[in-house]
């Protein structure tokens, strides 16, 4: 993306403040030559008559200015909030694409700081430091264009010291642009850390670690003021060369200018109205100057924005087929292998199959792939090697919003969205859905109990991430959740995991019943979860070790007896 990729929606908006512009800079450069008329016609040459007709074109030219800078401002403001709007929309709908390594790859708050710092920096840029450039600019080429108008020979004598500061001010941008990337960075970071922080204030004063993360803190700054520095160094050194020249260029000027006038060679008005436009001149310089600095802050922003853009997309969204049927629930891994991007092998050619209305347990030690099967078979990741199949059909074949619609997941630490209990139940699901059926989903959830001892009841908001309840609250909350779907699929990831022994019991006993038919996959540590379940895989060293029922393989003697004894 670049910055006239921003724009470029908005042709019709950028040229009618493009026009404004050069309307409001003609009526400003029309004060100084009636400066000259006045002092010269009126005053020296005493034409009383013209003094009128002089004030009467001012007020009309300051009146027609007014409202064109009223548009103008008005058109600027308007556009910078649809590029604003559209550049978020733009990185919100990538990240929804985005697959999970990638999403991994960036912190939220890193995230967080493209979608609001870096936009705002390119936001500004786009739609009022660009055009403010475009003004000055312009005002350049017309006070220019008087300059040599009202007197060749002064005219270069102005500008003689611009060619200098041009050449120190090109080298010094390299430099700026560099600290900017630099600063941002630094910015960045210490956001990141300050996010963890107030998530995890609970294990920081748990382990008493208020002083060290608060040493963190400091160093950071120590580091952001250090770069901070350096960047006010080179900007503080180009104000002053700007201030250096332009009082330079004005001493010369108006040096020859009153030598000239005694001379006879130029009239008072002349060098009134000359050094009212040569004022005018270093304003835009300056202003330029201004912007340059804004422009590589801007192209800092961009650049971190498209280092998000370049991050991949979720493979699964670029498929070409796209079919959508009835989840039935038949499921089959066959010689599936996968690896992480760093190397990490997980599976190794797993392969077992799941009956529609099966039960499915997947047991084994910790990091041995389990959470990765439901990754791969929820779509978050694609297999190096092997094929999954959902009713004969591979998943690589299928429209996976279509796909997902008619399946539930509850994770270990399942998330929740602020708002209220009602709203995360309902959350997926249709909103046509009425309380007597969210009632008895979450009945069947054993949330039903302690939902309504809030005084709010369902109505009760429970804070950015649920942060107001207890984990099992949460996890109960989430099955919830997963049971108002009525899936034809359920995957539980440890999803009782934050649940004591007697109410983990009775939400396993009533999904026996609201899950009857359904194909359901448990994926658990504790052995109490998965012991009525049809079936049970167990994973080792990222194969499928045993497979049968919890009596089977527990006579068996084998790995699944082993992890048995030890939990018991």
């Amino acid at each position: 993306m670049k910055f006239k990729d921003i724009l470029k929606p908005y042709g019709r908006e950028v040229a009618t403040i493009l026009v404004l512009i050069l309307l409001g800079n003609v009526f400003a450069l029309a004060l100084p030559y009636s400066l000259k008329i006045i002092i010269d016609d009126v005053v020296i040459r005493g034409r009383a008559t013209l003094l009128n007709e002089a004030l009467s074109f001012l007020l009309l030219i300051v009146g027609l200015k007014s409202g064109v800078n009223y548009f103008h401002k008005y058109c600027i403001g308007v556009l910078g909030e649809q590029v604003l709007c559209d550049i978020r929309r733009k990185i919100y709908w990538f990240i929804h694409e985005m697959s999970l390594d990638s999403v991994k790859s960036i912190s939220p708050s890193q995230l967080m700081t493209r979608v609001s710092t870096d936009v705002e920096s390119v936001k500004r840029f786009t739609t009022q430091d660009l055009f403010i450039s475009f003004s000055a600019l312009m005002n350049l080429i017309f006070i220019f264009g008087l300059l040599l108008f009202l007197n060749f020979k002064l005219t270069l004598i102005a500008i003689l010291p611009i060619p200098f500061f041009i050449v120190l001010y090109l080298k010094s941008l390299p430099h700026l642009k560099n600290q900017h990337r630099d600063l941002r960075r630094h910015w960045a970071q210490a956001i990141s850390r300050i996010n963890e922080v107030i998530h995890g204030l609970a294990i920081m004063r748990a382990f008493s670690a208020e002083n060290h993360e608060k040493d963190l803190f400091l160093k950071s700054q120590k580091e952001i003021l250090g770069v901070a520095r350096k960047t006010h160094v080179l900007t503080a050194g180009i104000w002053s060369l700007v201030e250096l020249f332009s009082f330079m260029g004005i001493v010369f000027t108006l040096w020859a200018g009153a030598f000239w006038v005694t001379q006879g060679s130029m009239t008072p008005g002349e060098l009134i109205a000359f050094y009212s436009y040569l004022v005018m001149v270093f304003a835009p310089i300056i202003q330029l100057v201004v912007i340059n600095s804004a422009y590589q802050e801007a192209l800092t922003g961009l650049d971190r924005i498209n280092e998000l853009f370049r991050l991949s997309h979720c493979a699964a969204s670029r498929r070409s087929s796209q079919i959508q049927m009835p989840l039935q629930g038949l499921i089959e891994f066959r010689e599936v292998f996968f690896a992480y991007p760093n190397g990490q092998q997980v599976l190794d050619g797993v392969s077992f199959a799941v009956k529609p209305g099966e039960t499915l347990g997947i047991v084994g030690s910790s990091g041995v792939g389990k959470s990765t099967l439901v990754n791969l078979l929820l779509g978050f990741y694609e297999p190096q090697k092997g094929t999954i199949c959902i009713d004969g059909i591979p998943l690589t074949q299928l429209s996976l919003p279509y796909y997902r619609k008619q399946l539930a997941v509850v994770l270990q630490d399942e998330f929740l969205f602020s708002g209220s209990i009602r709203d995360n139940i309902l959350y997926g699901s249709d909103q046509m859905v009425t309380d007597c059926e969210i009632i008895q989903a979450a009945k069947q959830a054993q949330a039903h109990g302690f939902i309504t001892r809030f005084e709010d009841s369902y109505s009760t908001q429970i804070g950015e991430r649920g942060l107001r309840l207890s984990a099992g609250q949460r996890q109960r909350i989430a099955l919830a959740r997963a049971l108002l779907k009525s899936p034809n699929l359920l995957i539980l990831d440890e999803a009782t995991s934050a649940l004591d022994a007697i109410t983990e019991n009775e939400v396993q006993e009533t999904l026996k019943h609201s899950m009857l038919g359904k194909t359901t996959l448990i994926v658990a540590h504790r052995f109490s979860s998965i012991a009525h379940a049809d079936k049970i895989i167990v994973l080792d060293q990222g194969k499928v070790a045993e497979t049968g029922d919890h009596n089977t393989l527990l006579s068996q003697g084998g790995f699944y007896s082993e992890l048995y004894l030890e939990q018991f």
